[in-house]
């Protein structure tokens, strides 16, 4: 599972993708083993967090057909209109071919989502198999 910003549930801190990327973007020679293919995977998870939470790109992603709603609108559990505000019971997720990410993940305090989010592709099927339990409190 990738989780870039999993270093935050302890401290605020630079995580360590973002570092490895600052050295890289100041002196790529000197930082040349910081160009991880962990650090890049994560960059662009990051990157595809920031898209779907910053509230800007909402239309985009829509239009993409990124978001895949299942069989509900996922809008009917927000008032702002926002990816950001859905609540995690709109059973929705966001699908690229490199990540998903089920919409309103940050959003809950109590729930057991263990096969709560039906997928449509085996690749999130089988990613969620092996996670649920990780996005479950009993």
């Amino acid at each position: 599972m990738v989780a870039p910003f999993a270093c935050w549930a302890k401290s605020f801190e630079s995580p360590p993708w973002w570092i490895a990327y600052n050295s890289l973007k100041h002196d790529r020679f000197t930082h040349q083993s910081n160009g991880t293919l962990e650090t890049a995977i994560n960059c662009i998870a990051a990157l595809i967090l920031a898209i779907v939470y910053c509230g800007c790109c909402d239309w985009a992603i829509v239009s993409s057909d990124m978001l895949d709603a299942i069989e509900k609108n996922p809008w009917g559990h927000t008032t702002s209109d926002l990816l950001r505000d859905i609540k995690v019971d709109s059973y929705a997720k966001i699908e690229t071919k490199l990540f998903a990410h089920p919409v309103g993940l940050f959003a809950f305090e109590h729930a057991n989502l263990s096969n709560y989010w039906p997928a449509r592709t085996p690749r999130y099927s089988n990613w969620w198999a092996l996670n649920a339990h990780t996005f479950t409190k009993e």
